[in-house]
C-alpha cells in the first residue's frame, strides 16, 4: 500500500463511513481518509431502511433523494419486536412522526460519493486492507 498523511482513517466506504467523511470533510484543515476492502460500491443492499433524521442530515449536506419515490406507501402495520407481536396501527395519519423510507443502500453510498468528489481534504481507497 502507498503511504497517505491523513488526520483522520475511516475504516469502510458504506453510508456510515461516507456519511462521516462528508460531515468532517467540512473542517478543511483535516485530512481524511477512507479505506475499503470492496473493490467498488456494490448494488448489494445491506441495509434499505433511512429513518427521517437521517434523511434531514443527508438533504442537510447536499445529498438529493427522492423521497416521495421511496416513502413507505403503507396504511396500516403490524408492530413486532424479537418475535412478539406488540399491536397493529391502521391510520398513520395519527403520527406525528414522518415514516422512513426505503432506499438501496449502493444509491446513498452513490450520492455521498458524489459529495465528496469535489473535497480536496478526502481521499477514498477501494481494494485495500488497512
Amino acid at each position: 500500500m502507498s503511504e497517505y498523511e491523513a488526520d483522520i482513517v475511516i475504516i469502510g466506504a458504506g453510508p456510515t463511513g461516507l456519511l462521516m467523511a462528508n460531515l468532517l470533510s467540512y473542517q478543511k484543515d483535516l485530512n481524511i481518509l477512507i479505506v475499503d476492502k470492496k473493490k467498488k460500491i456494490e448494488q448489494l443492499s445491506k441495509c434499505t431502511t433511512i429513518q427521517p433524521r437521517i434523511v434531514q442530515l443527508l438533504k442537510k449536506i447536499g445529498a438529493k433523494i427522492d423521497t416521495d419515490r421511496f416513502i413507505y406507501g403503507l396504511k396500516s402495520r403490524i408492530i413486532n419486536h424479537e418475535g412478539d407481536n406488540l399491536g397493529f396501527y391502521s391510520d398513520f395519519n395519527t403520527f406525528n412522526h414522518k415514516p422512513a423510507l426505503s432506499i438501496p443502500q449502493y444509491q446513498i453510498e452513490l450520492q455521498l460519493m458524489s459529495l465528496l468528489s469535489n473535497k480536496s481534504n478526502v481521499t477514498i481507497l477501494f481494494n485495500t486492507e488497512f
